[in-house]
């Protein structure tokens, strides 16, 4: 299964320091769950980094739950045949 960072490789915000910013911020925000975003990453600076990704205006919303939809679905459909107790 691959990790919920990568729901968004296929999102293309035409700008690649944007996509990793996304890719990298949601790989430390999804280890340190528990924390604050600005404990959940690495200082102030990556919070602020942060921060500034979500009032990027080519940020988009709508691209990025499709993405997650579509790898959501994708998991799903891996797992269709396994059973838990």
């Amino acid at each position: 299964m691959k990790p919920p960072e990568e729901d968004f490789s296929t999102i293309d915000f035409g700008d690649k320091r944007l996509t990793a910013r996304l890719k990298s911020s949601i790989e430390s925000i999804r280890k340190n769950a528990k924390e604050s975003i600005l404990g959940s990453l690495e200082d102030r600076s990556q919070a602020k980094a942060f921060y500034r990704l979500l009032s990027n205006e080519k940020l988009d919303l709508e691209l990025m739950s499709e993405a997650a939809r579509t790898a959501t679905t994708e998991r799903m459909a891996g797992q269709s045949g396994r059973r838990s107790l």
